[in-house]
């Protein structure tokens, strides 16, 4: 059985488009990626996505060198950050804890607003 390695993809970009994470993940597919945990966020056309996947050791390296093609292509930032076992593990374990998305919509926000939600939400 080949040896499973879990790496944090972070890809960034100055600008966001259609297509850009699809392509990501059609370059991965070929190398039997599981994606064990997806986020992306954009503010004001700048593209932020991790990854946390993992692959086989002998398919890795095969991976990253397509992942440079496409981000040099695309114009992305692209980084390979490995991630041990234990560290997954322990990441898994703090899942089980509560977690909540809090949405705040407002014409306009400042920080001491901002603030005054972040602290109810840290006391609760």
């Amino acid at each position: 059985m080949a040896m499973k390695e879990i790496y944090l993809l972070s890809v960034k970009s100055s600008s966001t488009r259609t297509g850009i994470i699809s392509d990501i993940i059609e370059v991965t597919a070929p190398f039997k990626v599981k994606i064990l945990d997806i986020s992306q966020s954009e503010i004001h056309d700048m593209l932020s996505l991790g990854m946390l996947v993992e692959v086989t050791r002998d398919d890795s390296q095969k991976l990253f060198k397509e992942l440079v093609f496409l981000s040099h292509r695309m114009q992305l930032e692209v980084q390979f950050t490995p991630v041990s076992l234990p560290a997954y593990e322990n990441m898994v374990k703090s899942q089980r804890v509560s977690r909540f998305t809090v949405t705040v919509l407002a014409r306009s926000l400042e920080a001491r607003q901002m603030s005054m939600c972040t602290k109810i939400i840290a006391e609760h």
